[in-house]
């Protein structure tokens, strides 16, 4: 994919944008970041990460892992009664969260669990620099007279 029209940045560095990237700049390419904090209550302002971050390609992938991040209640320890809430809330919320995401903008699902643990749920786009992986040359022992 490439960089709006306009100038990008990206971790600080400015990156000239336009359907091509300037001439021995990399690409940049556009991701879903899936962030997955837990508060100890509806009242605790402290966000506690519950997994390491993670970016998807598209915005529907990164709802996808939400949906089976609940169904397999792994995160949360979920009751059974809190996983079909929340699957049917997430269900209603889809194609909203789908367009916003594509729009540009950031969506995020909160929900408070029987056990008073409260579980939040965020994706916003980035733009991405899309680096080759380096060259590694492999060394192959030569064997060694006898």
């Amino acid at each position: 994919m490439s960089a709006a029209a306009g100038v990008t940045s990206v971790n600080g560095a400015r990156l000239s944008g336009g359907p091509t990237p300037a001439p021995g700049l990399p690409p940049v390419a556009r991701g879903f970041l899936l962030e997955v904090v837990r508060y100890a209550s509806e009242g605790d302002g402290r966000a506690v990460p519950v997994r390491v971050p993670r970016v998807f390609d598209g915005s529907r992938d990164a709802l996808r892992e939400i949906r089976a991040q609940v169904r397999g209640s792994e995160v949360f320890d979920m009751a059974a009664r809190d996983i079909a809430r929340v699957n049917a809330e997430l269900a209603s919320g889809r194609r909203v969260a789908l367009g916003l995401l594509d729009a540009g903008m950031p969506v995020g699902f909160t929900v408070s669990l029987e056990n008073g643990t409260v579980a939040e749920w965020s994706v916003r786009p980035v733009r991405l620099l899309v680096l080759p992986a380096p060259h590694v040359r492999r060394h192959t022992p030569q064997p060694t007279g006898q």
